[in-house]
């Protein structure tokens, strides 16, 4: 072979081999995203049956406020409240937001009244 039909054979096989890369890419994007897809819908799925009652539903405290029509502040008390005890509801930092057990927190209501020992006082005699 002469040297020029090696050049032209080795720009050839430069060519043939960036299509080919570029059409393997393409077609890996498009199962990707299926992919991802997939994953986002059921983990939405996933999502809307933890926030219809199941024990691990978290919720932030803004959203809570929403919710239930309280105050935020409300909140920050009524955490602080159960933060020891039988009733001690869970926290959990995600993504930057503070979360709360939104289950536990909706069950600490009913014990409002069952206070820490440490929050009552003694009386003097």
């Amino acid at each position: 072979m002469t040297p020029q039909i090696n050049k032209i054979l080795k720009t050839l096989a430069k060519e043939l081999a960036f299509e080919v890369t570029k059409i393997v890419t393409q077609q890996l994007r498009k199962t990707y995203v299926n992919d991802i897809t997939e994953i986002v819908k059921e983990t939405l799925k996933t999502d809307e049956f933890k926030s219809n009652g199941d024990d691990e539903s978290w919720i932030t405290r803004n959203q809570a406020a929403k919710k239930y029509d309280v105050s935020t502040k409300t909140i920050d008390n009524h955490l602080k409240l159960f933060e020891a005890g039988i009733f001690k509801i869970d926290r959990l930092n995600m993504f930057g937001q503070n979360m709360i057990n939104e289950k536990q927190f909706i069950e600490s209501f009913k014990h409002k009244r069952n206070k820490p020992k440490f929050l009552i006082k003694n009386k003097a005699a």
